[in-house]
């Protein structure tokens, strides 16, 4: 049992005493619905007459019974609220009703928006109840993103919105058992403020689909005994975060002050930044108690910013008797947004001193994440009595001054990646990195199995560019295809070492115009942006004219590798499951085969995002009839998608022959992201449903190791495990093209799992089985096919990357 502060203060029986407050502790309890309140109108003036009222007349309860939106309120002395069970009060999304005042935000004081609800000056009261306090912010996150979009340097609060609880300048006032949802900005704000306790709440505000920006859980800004007790967080942001001021004289504004004797006990973290974070905006954390709390999903258990251009000491911080999940046991680094000095030649140097961790059973990625930096002092730490599951250490003694480490168990996962990382990138290099046949400009060559480069492994090249800074692999890759399209239009398929080019399927699997698009954008090459402009225009051409045979408006499959999937249970009762041949001998892919074409769901989501690249070209090189035609072609061509192959009872799209669709459940589904046929807005509904009730669902497409090529409830998934099975296998050419779509729609944390899983298997068979193309999605196993394959060295180098599993965070695998 803990009884001091680790300045040796014994701890106030303040944190000890234990009251429930109930509603018959009040003698005058005032119910909102007894005062000609409209529950359908904004009626914020009349509830602030009504609180007004309740402290004229010696104070009392003011009770919620039902649902009311309002604007901003100011709380007296002696009212307290009270939220009945079911009861809401939901914040009004117009600014205006939040008139502009003195206020404090952000280490600063000055003019802002106020708090839904306001305490300022208040002693002796509760915030209470089993009710809800709803922010209703939704609208102002879609404002704060859309005003980034639009200029890149702009601030929080730029974004006018407000906070949902701000108390100042009070004391002994408790908040306990409410529910605080979706607040445009912070949750809970406390300033200036003694002898608060915020318990049994819970704190919400969602990281998807729309990421609600700033919203802490609380935030604790010059302070003396505080206890946060009994919570639950779920926040896109810090859930505990210690404040106090920012700036280069932030110690010379009274405005300004330490936290000092506060307790965090016994919470629970779901997704959060940081369980507990100190500062950015703060000048002196002294003498805090985090213990007893579970993490199930948090970035970080103790999150250190440390800001440069502001004076800083975070000293006496004790973090006790943890377990669960965290990205990060502790994380370190210089703080630099909205960085000014403002001119201050003698800022003293920022120290962090006398940090204790004991008794944690965590499982983490990186549990020692500090970096070391001339920028701060980092003394005494000590960490004891600690069981880590880790995938990186990153534990380096020489970062910290004096650093005591006692009965630490590190399991470290990932132990010699930083090792295998650099064999990879030899190897990578001298196996992979080389011209193909007779063109000498070097491309990225598949693997010994498939011995040159195929159309659906261009994405290769932009990957390897990403993570090198260098695109010019990418760029002979783009321009090798392009100078090759034959006469009617047709872009190869594959070009062999042999010197053989293929036109016998279409292959695509991601649309080529597309990724020549990303080549341009991070190259300016203009000459290249008009070859592919003119090329694209004939390779649309070539399948209106020779691939809608059924006059349907879409793409059809006539050979099953027009798609990439190989031995796929989408290709039962096909005659030609690879390639149309007469007498062995490969057929032009234009020339119809003597059996019935497939419109193929993912051939048409290629065509979507072409039609619309060849309308961003034309916007570029200014041909302003074409970017008529090709729009108006693009939304025919969803309608026709939408129209032939969506099945509205199943909420899935399927291939459909002259007998109708044909309903296997296979991954081309997963096109519709790639390729953003489905609208982020228009579309939410179905992008919700499709996503949830197959993707994410363990019982389709969500499986041990991510994702199928075909979900495991299809009738024909078991019958096509083979080697090379797009009906069975999960592919890595799938989970590398996620990277096109996940993070986009809002699935970030899904993709990142999804990485996990990979690298583990890439660790696992580095040896035996190094880098096969695809897993077997319920044990994970290698099956052995096309070691060494291209696609595999890079979704590993990127997993690294993103995952950030090294000691150097950002590190860019350059060959």
């Amino acid at each position: 049992m803990i009884t001091n502060f680790l300045d040796g203060k014994e701890i106030d029986s303040f944190f000890i005493e234990e009251k429930n407050i109930n509603i018959n502790d009040f003698n005058k309890k005032y119910y909102l619905k007894d005062y000609n309140i409209n529950p359908d109108l904004i009626e914020t003036n009349k509830i602030q007459d009504l609180i007004d009222y309740i402290s004229d007349n010696g104070g009392g309860l003011l009770v919620i019974d039902g649902i009311y939106k309002t604007g901003a309120l100011y709380f007296k002395d002696k009212v307290s609220l009270y939220l009945k069970k079911d009861s809401k009060i939901i914040a009004s999304e117009n600014i205006n009703d939040y008139p502009l005042c003195f206020t404090r935000i952000e280490g600063e004081s000055g003019l802002y928006y106020p708090a839904l609800l306001n305490f300022i000056g208040v002693n002796t009261i509760q915030i209470f109840g089993e009710g809800i306090i709803d922010g209703n912010g939704s609208s102002h996150w879609k404002s704060f993103w859309n005003r980034f979009k639009w200029n890149k340097n702009a601030k929080n609060k730029d974004e006018q919105r407000p906070r949902l609880i701000f108390i100042s300048n009070s004391n002994n006032v408790t908040i306990d058992g409410i529910s605080l949802i979706n607040s445009p900005f912070w949750n809970i704000h406390i300033y200036k403020s003694e002898y608060i306790k915020v318990l049994n709440t819970n704190i919400f505000s969602p990281e998807v689909p729309i990421k609600a920006p700033s919203t802490d859980g609380v935030d604790v800004d010059y302070c003396k005994y505080v206890l946060i007790k009994n919570n639950t967080f779920d926040v896109n942001d810090d859930a505990i975060s210690l404040k106090g001021g920012k700036g280069p004289y932030a110690d010379k504004d009274f405005h300004n002050g330490i936290n000092e004797y506060i307790i965090i006990e016994n919470n629970t973290f779901k997704f959060c930044h940081s369980c507990l974070t100190l500062g950015s905006e703060s000048i002196h954390n002294k003498d805090i108690i985090f213990k007893d709390f579970i993490s199930l999903e948090s970035n970080n258990i103790l999150w250190c910013k440390i800001r440069p251009d502001t004076p800083q000491i975070y000293e006496n911080i004790l973090i006790d008797n943890g377990k669960g999940y965290s990205k990060a046991l502790i994380y370190i680094r210089p703080w630099t947004q909205y960085y000014d000095l403002k001119g201050r030649k003698d800022l003293p140097i920022n120290i962090c001193r006398n940090i204790k961790i004991s008794n944690v059973n965590l499982k983490c990625d990186n549990y020692f994440k500090i970096t070391k930096s001339n920028q701060y002092i980092l003394k005494d730490f000590e960490f004891d009595n600690l069981n880590i599951d880790c995938l990186i250490s990153g534990f380096d003694s020489n970062i910290v001054d004096n650093i005591k480490i006692n009965n630490v168990i590190v399991n470290e996962k990932y132990k010699d990646l930083e090792n295998k990382l650099e064999e990879v990138k030899k190897r990578f290099k001298e196996e992979h990195i080389k011209s193909v046949s007779k063109y000498k400009n070097p491309v990225i060559v598949v693997s010994n199995t498939y011995k040159g480069i195929w159309l659906e492994h261009v994405y290769d090249s932009i990957m390897y560019g990403n993570l090198t800074d260098d695109f010019s692999i990418a760029k002979s890759t783009i321009n090798l295809f392009l100078d090759l399209a034959n006469d009617k239009g047709q872009i190869p398929c594959f070009i062999k070492d042999d010197g053989s080019i293929g036109f016998s399927q279409i292959q695509e699997c991601v649309s080529f115009a597309r990724l020549g698009f990303i080549v341009y954008e991070k190259t300016n090459d203009l000459e290249l942006l008009k070859k592919l402009y003119d090329k694209s225009i004939k390779y649309v051409d070539f399948l209106y004219k020779y691939r809608m045979t059924m006059n349907k408006g879409l793409v059809e499959m006539f050979v099953g590798y027009d798609t990439g999937h190989d031995n796929s249970g989408r290709l039962d009762g096909m005659k030609y499951k690879g390639y149309y041949s007469i007498n062995n001998e490969r057929i032009d892919s234009s020339i119809k085969p003597d059996d019935n074409p497939i419109i193929a769901v993912d051939l048409n989501c290629n065509l979507y995002m072409t039609l619309n690249t060849i309308k961003e070209m034309a916007i570029i090189l200014n041909d302003s009839k074409n970017i008529l035609k090709y729009d108006k072609l693009q939304r025919e061509l969803k309608r026709n998608l939408f129209n032939v192959c969506f099945d509205e009872e199943d909420s899935f799209f399927y291939d459909v022959d002259i007998n109708g669709k044909r309903k296997y459940k296979s991954s081309s589904i997963f096109s519709l992201f790639i390729e953003r046929v489905l609208d982020k807005d228009k579309d939410k509904e179905l992008i919700d449903k499709i996503y949830n009730k197959y993707i994410k669902n363990p019982n389709e497409f969500w499986t041990n190791y991510p994702f199928p090529s075909m979900s495991i409830s299809d009738k024909s998934f078991k019958e096509h495990k083979k080697p090379n099975s797009w009906g069975y296998y999960s592919q890595a050419l799938i989970a590398l093209r996620c990277s096109l779509w996940m993070d986009y729609y809002g699935y970030k944390k899904d993709y990142d799992e999804l990485l996990y899983k990979w690298l583990d298997k890439f660790i696992e068979y580095y040896y035996d089985m190094p880098f096969g193309q695809e897993l077997d999605p319920i044990t994970g196993e290698c099956s052995g096919c096309s070691l060494n394959y291209s696609t595999s060295i890079i979704l590993f180098l990127y997993a690294i990357r993103r995952l950030k599993l090294l000691q150097s965070h950002d590190i860019i695998p350059t060959f």
